[in-house]
């Protein structure tokens, strides 16, 4: 008998966080679900190990599936891998490092019964080593709004372990696109959105959203490649706002290549970005400076973060 929500959880190299969002599942308040974690580390590799040594304490559970690739595919492909033995009415996501809360399940099923929708949203709490930094809760919108807030990189949904969607609008659209290495969350949901014709914000905050790992920025070259093919792919959609609103999502995504510059302090990639900015002409110095601003004040707090965890342990 198929389950009202599929949970599907990648994993890839975080096996110290997987118990902790697998628990988060099977202590729900509500048991119609299923889980199906797909491991996206490569076969003879110590992170396969790890996991399997993580998922050897759930194998009495015949409502979880775990599911090995060979090698390292890419998040996109162990989702998309998840959603063809996915057998639930919706399908929802929960990266490794996030978690649930305890009425997340029930909430989602309370809320369909009293409104039916395609697509929905909860509230999202952000920690950073433990300590909630924000609560975020997604205002209804319409779909056109929506969208461009993605095309802008502003996420209504906050994290990829926020989405839940029917499975048959997940199938139709043929799951994620897995050349996206970056951005496949919102090129995802975009095309999700075209076709949903209900949509639902669940009034509570159910996804704890972990930032304790900072995992590498890809290069210059690959972002660049990633911005191209996410703007290039919804172009028509694009043409159909205002001219403003055109820049700005050109603006924020080639932006976001000098911010990631800094971050990683690569001064042959802030040279790169900064001409590119240029080409496009779109380049502000006092934005330039803003930015270098936030950086620091980024980097202040991930020093912050694991020096705490360094003295903690």
């Amino acid at each position: 008998m198929s389950k009202f929500l599929s949970v599907i959880i990648p994993t890839y190299k975080r096996s110290d966080n997987l118990e902790r969002a697998i628990n988060s599942i099977i202590n729900q308040t509500s048991n119609d679900f299923e889980i199906i974690v797909v491991d996206d580390n490569d076969s003879d590799s110590i992170y396969r190990k790890e996991t399997e040594k993580v998922m050897s304490k759930y194998l009495k559970y015949d409502f979880i599936k775990y599911l090995k690739h060979i090698k390292n595919m890419n998040g996109a492909t162990a989702r998309n891998t998840g959603i063809k033995e996915a057998e639930g009415k919706f399908i929802t996501f929960l990266d490794d490092d996030d978690e649930f809360t305890s009425d997340r399940i029930k909430s989602i099923k309370d809320e369909y019964e009293k409104e039916k929708f395609d697509f929905a949203v909860s509230g999202v709490v952000t920690k950073e080593n433990g300590q909630v930094q924000k609560r975020n809760m997604p205002k209804i919108k319409k779909i056109r709004e929506l969208q461009y807030d993605l095309l802008c990189l502003d996420s209504f949904f906050g994290t990829g372990s926020n989405i839940i969607c029917k499975k048959e609008i997940v199938d139709s659209v043929n799951g994620f696109d897995v050349n996206f290495i970056r951005h496949q969350d919102f090129e995802f949901v975009i095309r999700c959105l075209d076709i949903s014709k209900k949509l639902r914000v669940i009034p509570n905050y159910s996804v704890i959203k972990n930032n304790d790992d900072y995992l590498n920025v890809p290069s210059f070259e690959k972002m660049i490649k990633v911005k191209k093919m996410y703007l290039d792919k919804f172009s028509e959609k694009i043409k159909l706002y205002t001219k403003e609103m055109q820049n700005r999502i050109y603006h924020v995504n080639y932006y976001e290549l000098l911010y990631n510059a800094y971050l990683k302090n690569d001064r042959v990639e802030i040279k790169k970005a900064i001409q590119l900015l240029k080409e496009y002409k779109i380049y502000n110095p006092f934005k330039r400076l803003l930015y270098f601003f936030k950086i620091n004040v980024k980097k202040m707090k991930i020093v912050k973060s694991v020096r705490s965890k360094v003295f903690n342990k």
